[in-house]
Parts: C-alpha cells; structure tokens; sequence
C-alpha cells in the first residue's frame, strides 16, 4: 500500500491527537476569556496562546507534512512540534481547570493527569496508577468530544 494513509502514519496520528486536543479546549479558553474577573493581561495571554497554537497547527498541514513527502529529519522535527504542541495544550488545560476547581470549591490542586501516564502500546495498556490507591476525582472538558481530565488530590 502506498499514498496519503501510509505515508508517515505516526506523525499524521501526532498531528491528528493534537489538533483534537486543541479543538477540544477551545471552549475552556473561551471561557477564560469571557469571565468577569479576567483582566486585559490574562486575555491577552490566552489569545497569543491560542494564535501560537493555530501558527503550530498551520505548520503542520502544510504540503510536506501532510502527504508524507518530508525527509526524516523534517518528518522527525514534525512529530516533535506535534508532540509538544499537544503537551502545551494539556498543560494550559491542567492550569485552567485548577484555578476553576480552587475558585469555584476552594480545593488548591497539586497536579492534574489529562492521561493518567497509561502505555499505549499493543501489549502493554497499564498505567501507574493502576495499583494506586490515592483518591482521583474525574473532571469532564466541557466540550464536544467530552474528553476527560483526572485531578490527582
């Protein structure tokens, strides 16, 4: 088989997890933008974030990445950026769901897990909070695809 799906499939599903990633937190950076107590400064932040973001995804849809035509070291540098760029969406996430959970239930949050850390490779789907007994309260994205983020307490 060859063409557009077999051609770096890894980095089209890279690229494919982040642009869903993104999608999926538009809302939530919506709402920060939105609020009341949100000053100039904050929204300013988030839109430059969210205009990084669209430039990241812009790159990569460009020709060379999307029909696998790259060299390795391109393709290589696309995964990366994908990687990444979903990694600084989660992180933005993580930190706008904690300061909603302390502003709206006075809870300071340690740390979020968008993933709990599980392997994703055919033989190997454990995570390592699978024999953890620490108490884990699941907040749902409000968003379309209801994704779900795990708040470690």
């Amino acid at each position: 088989m060859n063409g557009y799906y077999s051609a770096r499939p890894h980095l089209k599903k890279k690229v494919r997890e982040f642009t869903q990633t993104f999608h999926s937190s538009l809302r939530l950076l919506s709402q920060q933008v939105l609020r009341k107590d949100t000053d100039e400064n904050k929204t300013a932040e988030v839109l430059q974030f969210q205009s990084g973001i669209l430039e990241s995804l812009g790159n990569l849809q460009s020709f060379e990445a999307i029909t696998g035509t790259s060299n390795q070291l391109l393709s290589g540098e696309y995964y990366s950026n994908a990687k990444t760029g979903k990694r600084e969406v989660m992180e933005m996430n993580n930190k706008f769901l904690a300061e909603k959970i302390y502003s709206d239930f006075g809870i300071k949050v340690k740390k979020l897990e968008s993933d709990m850390n599980f392997n994703f490779d055919n033989d190997d789907l454990t995570s390592p909070y699978s024999h953890n007994n620490k108490t884990l309260v699941v907040v749902q994205n409000p968003s379309q695809q209801k994704r779900e983020q795990i708040v470690e307490i």
